[in-house]
């Protein structure tokens, strides 16, 4: 009963794969359309990075001596770059750039050589291309190594320190950019300085060091350059997460005042314009609290207060002729308007926002305002019109998705925040009455679908890699036998969504409070303890039941239904699904007696098992630890399972204890390939890709490297057919940690995952999969049958 309170998942074949990206060369020969994720997705980094790059390059770099001959066009082409970058224009600069290289290259300038490939480095990392960026950043820093401390190598190690903390690397950020800062005071230049205070505190920022942070900032501030606001402005954003929240105002009219103050020049007063946009969004994203507090105190230092300040900031765009930054004048000055419930004047602004960044073609605010417009919609009771603008964000993110997986979880707030609530908030409004009363079906298919890409978004989120988005599999070529059941947590209902071969999909919801859900979810989780009383874990079990499968159970009994599979959502992907009851005159009858389950993040990603006689002449690679290691206990049910495996499969590699070491399993997958790879030791799903391995005797494998060990299986790559986690505490209890899971089945390519879902009993684990193994093996069933009989036999011996 332990191993059912468990929970096994077993997870369908799924696929991912990197889509490559186009070189450099090939860029150089097609035009691309701009994917600029610098603005909008970047949250507090946004307007930071644009004024260091146009402020200080100049300096560093771009300001070259003036040559005659074929330096001229060189010269001439990283110049109009400059200009480019200079005016937003990233993907111009990264053109003339590239020109400018193969100049610099034809004429055997390394200098010049060099200049442009990190001036290339920084314009890919502004328009979101951060593995690329960071491609040849690597090469420069290796190339730089051995070279005197320069400007040009103070600068190479502060943008590769800036574009690691973007891929999420927080420890080498920090580390490249205190060298940088070090070779930049011994060179005595203040601006690099500066920059790199500032990157370091974006850092500490990232790794949650609020008072360091703050220290870099300071130190920022004190320096002679361009970037002293930017730093005034980043420490004013820390006083919340630093509890300092009383010092705004005084804070705030500091920076106000240096913000109002007359530009010298051009670039400084673009330079301040975005700023000024940078200041409006932080305080339109803070809290309430916050909120009413900043606004009271600009509106003492500004007329007209936020909204004087947005307008005067959307007439400077106008005057130096910035389209983009007019866009986002129009857009938080809508926002502000949404915010305090103004309708007609926030569609006003919003719609004018949304005109010039379509007209921009870009994509980055394109979408931002069109959920913003959508959610306009729908508080005016426009559900029509909500549902059209909801989509059109939705259709508008595809491009944009690749490149976005990419950025560090600091700056990806964002996905939870300004990516998901579009998904589920469209999936709400094709729900509602009025969306199904007269076309049903459509909008039906529709909210599927969303969620069915909800579900890939979440797993390209989740290890920052895009995965394939293959086209949905038909039901009834998957399994004729098979329903699927897409539950989603809405804020006011959990919805389901019913798919029967051969039927239209049906939908049905239980009116819930997200707190109700959350409590009974919990309910659950904790009845699942061992010191939990029976009546307590079945209580919690029926409730759930009845959310979930008791409306369905009239069309999956007359349909005769033997799987189920479920595309869990957000909290539901922790519950043990197998473990659910109904009420019937014997007590209880768990789900698990009556249907093979199944767990999938999609039928996007979900494939047919294969025949069952598959597995009668096997070949598996078995890995396990039985013995303690360190603070971790031994695995006495460990040696069972391997036992009891070679007892059915004549051709089984065994690696236990000593020899269970990642160089061992490295050889043993590039010697030959293994239908079956099972391994049985502690494991972990965190709530990142970083956090999520299994333990080895000699360390721990990372799920990137478990990837990779099971793609190389042989001169074909096959991944196993099947591979099995039996492990003593797979997951922690989170949706994050089980999405986790479910990734590590799309980054291995098995074609089936079978996992523990938290900590399980030992002795329990080796007679589930001993049981396993007896209907895979011995009675030919498929692997969801397998795990259904295995369950079972569990429930009689605890019975």
């Amino acid at each position: 009963m332990e191993r059912l309170a468990g929970g096994q998942r077993f997870l369908g074949k799924l696929a991912c794969w990197q889509r490559s990206r186009s070189g450099v060369s090939q860029q150089r020969r097609a035009k691309r359309k701009t994917v600029s994720l610098a603005y909008g997705l970047l949250g507090t980094v946004v307007f930071s990075s644009v004024v260091i790059f146009s402020l200080l390059w100049p300096k560093a770099l771009l300001a070259i001596e003036p040559a005659a001959g074929a330096l001229q066009q060189a010269q001439q082409l990283t110049v109009q770059g400059q200009r480019s970058f200079a005016q937003g224009d990233a993907q111009s600069a990264l053109f003339y750039w590239q020109q400018a290289e193969e100049q610099y290259q034809q004429q055997a300038d390394d200098l010049g050589l060099w200049g442009s490939q990190l001036n290339q480095a920084k314009a890919l990392q502004t328009l979101g291309f951060y593995r690329r960026s960071q491609a040849l950043l690597v090469s420069l820093s290796e190339t730089l190594s051995a070279q005197p401390v320069s400007l040009l190598k103070v600068n190479v190690w502060l943008t590769y320190g800036q574009g690691l903390r973007l891929l999420g690397e927080l420890p080498q950020s920090e580390r490249y950019l205190s060298e940088g800062l070090v070779m930049a005071q011994g060179l005595e230049d203040a601006p690099h300085r500066q920059a790199a205070h500032l990157y370091l505190g974006n850092t500490l920022v990232a790794r949650e060091q609020w008072a360091a942070a703050a220290a870099q900032y300071a130190e920022a501030m004190t320096l002679e350059g361009p970037l002293q606001l930017t730093s005034q402005l980043r420490q004013l954003q820390l006083l919340p997460a630093r509890r300092l929240a009383s010092q705004i105002p005084v804070q705030m009219q500091a920076l106000v005042s240096r913000l109002e103050a007359a530009a010298s020049d051009e670039a400084t007063l673009s330079a301040r314009t975005y700023l000024k946009m940078d200041f409006a969004r932080w305080i339109l994203q803070t809290s309430p609290a916050v909120f009413s507090q900043a606004s009271a105190s600009l509106a003492n230092d500004v007329e007209g207060g936020l909204v004087g300040w947005l307008q005067g900031a959307i007439a400077q765009s106008q005057a130096l002729g910035d389209r983009t930054a007019e866009s986002y004048g129009w857009g938080y000055l809508g926002r502000y308007h949404e915010r305090n419930q103004h309708w007609s004047v926030a569609s006003q602004s919003t719609q004018k926002a949304l005109a010039l960044s379509q007209t921009l073609r870009a994509d980055e605010l394109t979408y931002q305002w069109q959920w913003q417009q959508g959610r306009i919609d729908r508080a005016q009771g426009d559900i029509s019109s909500a549902i059209a603008h909801y989509s059109a964000a939705v259709d508008t993110l595809k491009p944009l998705r690749q490149e976005m997986v990419a950025i560090t979880r600091d700056v990806q707030f964002s996905f939870r925040n300004q990516i998901e609530p579009i998904y589920r908030d469209l999936v709400s409004l094709l729900l509602t009455p009025a969306s199904l009363k007269n076309r049903p079906q459509p909008a039906l298919e529709k909210a599927r679908q969303i969620l069915e890409d909800l579900q890939v978004v979440e797993l390209n989120n989740f290890f920052r890699e895009p995965c394939i988005e293959a086209i949905p599999k038909p039901l009834d070529r998957l399994d004729p036998t098979a329903a699927v059941l897409y539950p989603i947590i809405l804020s006011d209902r959990l919805a389901v969504i019913l798919s029967v071969p051969g039927e239209p999909l049906s939908y049905y919801a239980t009116l819930l409070s997200t707190a109700e859900m959350a409590s009974g979810i919990q309910q659950m989780l904790d009845a699942m303890r061992p010191t939990s009383f029976e009546r307590e874990r079945l209580d919690a079990s029926y409730r759930l039941y009845e959310w979930l499968i008791a409306p369905a159970q009239p069309v999956l009994e007359s349909h005769q239904i033997q799987t189920l599979v479920f595309v869990l959502d957000d909290a539901l992907r922790n519950l043990p699904i197998a473990a659910l009851s109904r009420r019937d005159h014997n007590g209880s009858h768990y789900l698990i007696e009556d249907y093979q389950l199944s767990i999938s993040p999609g039928l996007q990603l979900l494939q047919p098992s294969g025949p069952a006689e598959e597995f009668a002449s096997a070949t598996a690679l078995v890995g396990g630890l039985s013995a303690a290691q360190g603070d971790r206990p031994a695995l006495a049910g460990v040696q069972a399972e391997v036992t009891h495996i070679q007892t059915l499969l004549d051709d089984t590699k065994v690696l236990l204890n000593e020899t269970f070491t990642n160089e061992a399993l490295i050889a043993q997958s590039r010697q030959r390939s293994f239908d079956i790879v099972h391994l049985a030791t502690h494991a972990q799903f965190g709530e990142t890709d970083e956090e999520t391995f299994i333990e080895t005797w000699d360390g721990t494998l990372k799920i990137n490297q478990l990837r990779q060990l099971l793609r190389q299986q042989d001169t074909l790559a096959l991944p196993p057919a099947l591979l099995i986690l039996s492990a003593c505490d797979t997951a922690q209890g989170s949706a994050q940690a089980v999405l986790g899971m479910a990734g590590l089945a799309v980054r291995s390519g098995a074609q089936s995952t079978l996992a523990t879902l938290w900590r399980v009993n030992d002795q329990a684990t080796a007679m589930f999969v001993q049981q396993f193994y007896d209907g895979l093996i011995q009675q030919q069933l498929s692997r969801a049958e397998a795990v259904q009989y295995a369950q079972q036999q569990l429930l009689k011996k605890t019975a």
